[in-house]
């Protein structure tokens, strides 16, 4: 596992724009084996903070891609609402 400045990070993955107008923003990036992936090739990994949509408390997600969130259902530890990050729909 090795970790990635986020400053070498591209501007478009900084972001990502959800459905109930808040943002969720890069915290951190991995270059890291995912088994249920590839067992043999590192992949990076983008770790989100996601804003909770009743408190606001920010709750960790990740992304394999940077657009699209790999873990489709949240935990918030404050408020402990289970939650969906969906992406905001182009139209």
């Amino acid at each position: 596992m090795k970790y990635i400045p986020i400053n070498e990070i591209p501007q478009d993955f900084h972001k990502i724009p959800l459905q109930n107008g808040q943002e969720a923003v890069l915290h951190q990036v991995l270059l890291t084996v995912v088994p249920e992936i590839s067992k043999t090739q590192e992949i990076m990994v983008y770790k989100y903070k996601v804003p909770c949509p009743l408190c606001g408390h920010e709750v960790i997600g990740f992304s394999y891609d940077g657009k699209v969130f790999a873990n489709i259902q949240l935990n918030c530890r404050w408020c402990g609402i289970f939650f969906r990050p969906v992406i905001k729909r182009l139209l």
